[in-house]
């Protein structure tokens, strides 16, 4: 079983992070879900080129949230706004890509 997974949500994305991880020859697999899975000690590598794909979108930061009903609550508020933001799946968890200019409005969204 792979230590580490991660799929983008939007398609293009994920179609960009598998090319340029498959261009860079890093290690990893692909899960039947689409995401890219590897080990430990190829995670550094993945992880960068996933880092190059969030810096494509916005100036970012990561959001996640304990239990999975918060998060999938934060999604359904999202989608509703106009706010920018990218979903990723991790192994064991689901975390937002989300816009450093729009931190106080994400934040509004949570006092709602």
């Amino acid at each position: 079983m792979a230590d580490y997974s991660l799929r983008f949500d939007d398609p293009a994305l994920q179609a960009r992070f598998l090319s340029e991880l498959a261009r860079k020859g890093v290690p990893h697999h692909i899960s039947g879900t689409g995401a890219a899975e590897c080990s430990a000690s190829e995670w550094g590598g993945v992880n960068g080129v996933a880092h190059t794909i969030r810096d494509s979108c916005f100036p970012w930061y990561f959001s996640w949230f304990d239990p999975e009903s918060a998060a999938q609550d934060f999604l359904a508020r999202l989608r509703q706004s106009e706010l920018p933001f990218q979903l990723e799946h991790h192994k064991d968890r689901v975390v937002f890509l989300l816009a450093r200019e729009y931190e106080t409005q994400y934040h509004a969204l949570l006092a709602d």
